[in-house]
């Protein structure tokens, strides 16, 4: 990471240095999460288009077999509300979906090794109940996946749930196996190894429902 809360464009014109060394295996490109909306609602997907593909130029021009993945970022209630979005679910899957439809666009015009599916994870978690929708009117067991301030950034459970959906992505491994005991990366976080479990099974699921490793991982148990 060069620099945080800043555009791709931003990285690629004043991080090219940085970005553009020699070395890299794998390339996660994050654009602001409005970045890619439609303009109609804060978003600015020429900007953003642009960006990658001199990202994927630059990177290519240095280490041209390196995979470079998308990440497709969450819709937020914070976000869905300030993007004039419906409220509650609704508006979650509509910004949902353009977010997805812009990151696969720009993966398969930029032939790129694929999109991290995270928000789409997100969403799973909401539909089949294990994640609130709104935080402030959350039911008992279901958990919260964004920061408990804003609402809008991923707090400590969307974090894991990200982190699940890379590591389904980028090594084909199965992240329900990822463990949950003392010593883990789910103990350490303080998660409750039955929200990690949870967790874990929403990233496979979204993974084998078409994320870009899905063909690599073993058959669901």
């Amino acid at each position: 990471e060069a620099v945080g809360g800043k555009t791709l464009a931003y990285h690629l014109a004043e991080k090219a240095q940085i970005i553009g060394r020699p070395g890299w295996d794998m390339v996660v490109l994050q654009d602001l999460s409005t970045e890619p909306l439609p303009t109609a609602h804060g978003g600015d997907p020429a900007r953003y288009e642009s960006a990658v593909a001199g990202l994927q130029q630059l990177l290519a021009a240095h280490r041209p077999r390196a995979a470079i993945y998308l990440y497709e970022t969450w819709a937020s209630p914070t976000t869905v509300t300030k993007e004039h979005y419906p409220a509650d679910v609704a508006g979650l899957e509509a910004m949902q979906a353009d977010l997805r439809h812009e990151a696969s666009h720009v993966a398969t015009t930029e032939h790129l090794a694929g999109v991290g599916g995270v928000g789409g994870a997100f969403l799973r978690a909401v539909h089949e109940h294990v994640a609130a929708a709104n935080p402030k009117l959350s039911h008992d067991g279901q958990i919260n996946l964004w920061d408990a301030h804003d609402t809008r950034h991923a707090g400590v459970m969307g974090s894991y749930l990200s982190a699940l959906m890379f590591y389904g992505t980028l090594t084909g491994k199965d992240p329900r196996d990822v463990a949950t005991g003392a010593g883990s990366a789910a103990a350490e976080l303080r998660i409750d190894p039955a929200q990690a479990n949870a967790l874990q099974r929403i990233a496979w699921e979204q993974l084998a429902k078409g994320n870009v490793a899905a063909e690599s991982i073993k058959p669901a148990r």
